[in-house]
C-alpha cells in the first residue's frame, strides 16, 4: 500500500514524553493531511505506562476519511513506527489507537522522548 493511493490519509505527529505515572497526559502536535479540506477538531495522546500509549483524534472533512495513521519515533531511534486507527469511512471521525508497549519488542522506558 502506498501513500499516493490514499488521498485522505491523515498522519499524526506526536511530541510527548513518557512518564512513569499511569494516565499522565502528553501533548500532541496538530495533525496534518494531504488536503486542506480536513479539520482536526481535537487530538491527544496519553501515557498509560507500562501498558502503552493511547492516541485519539476527532476530524471532519468535506470528503470521506478513509484512513488515519499514527506515526512517531521513540528516543534516538532513526526509524519511525506507525499504526492505523480503526473506523468506518465517514466525513466525521472520532477514533483511538492504543499502542502497546508492554512487550519486549515495543517496550519504551519511562522518560523516553517520543
Amino acid at each position: 500500500m502506498t501513500l499516493t493511493r490514499r488521498p485522505w490519509l491523515i498522519l499524526i505527529f506526536v511530541a510527548c514524553a513518557i512518564v512513569a505515572g499511569a494516565g499522565a497526559p502528553a501533548s500532541a502536535l496538530p495533525a496534518f493531511a494531504h488536503t486542506d479540506s480536513i479539520t482536526v477538531v481535537s487530538s491527544n495522546v496519553v501515557s498509560e505506562f507500562p501498558g502503552g500509549m493511547r492516541f485519539s483524534i476527532e476530524v471532519e472533512s468535506d470528503h470521506e476519511i478513509e484512513e488515519i495513521a499514527v506515526k512517531f519515533r521513540a528516543g534516538t531511534q532513526e526509524r519511525e513506527v506507525y499504526g492505523y486507527m480503526e473506523f468506518d469511512s465517514a466525513k466525521v471521525v472520532d477514533s483511538e489507537l492504543f499502542w502497546r508497549t508492554d512487550t519486549a519488542g515495543r517496550y519504551i522506558p519511562p522518560g523516553t522522548i517520543i
